[in-house]
């Protein structure tokens, strides 16, 4: 068993350059500053943020998710994702 740890899903980054299209969307949004926000805390926090691959890619090997790894992914492949999250992914 792979044991448990916490995973970030995000939805959409709202901006000016990627607003949210449908009324619907607005709930599961949230603005590019709240993001870097999230990363933020995550690094002052000890944490790691890692994608969901590289999970998988350790439970696949047998090894211990290590306890400070947080997966982070993103739904639907939204243009914001590249715009606003890589940006600071790449950063923290």
């Amino acid at each position: 068993m792979a044991g448990c740890f916490p995973v970030l899903m995000y939805h959409r980054l709202e901006s000016a350059t990627c607003p949210v299209v449908t009324p619907g969307e607005r709930p599961w949004a949230v603005t590019a500053a709240v993001f870097e926000a999230h990363m933020e805390r995550l690094r002052e926090s000890g944490l790691a943020g890692v994608s969901m691959d590289q999970i998988h890619r350790t439970i696949e090997s047998g090894a211990a998710v290590p306890a400070n790894w947080v997966g982070i992914t993103f739904d639907d492949g939204n243009a914001s994702d590249y715009v606003h999250a890589l940006p600071v992914l790449v950063r923290h």
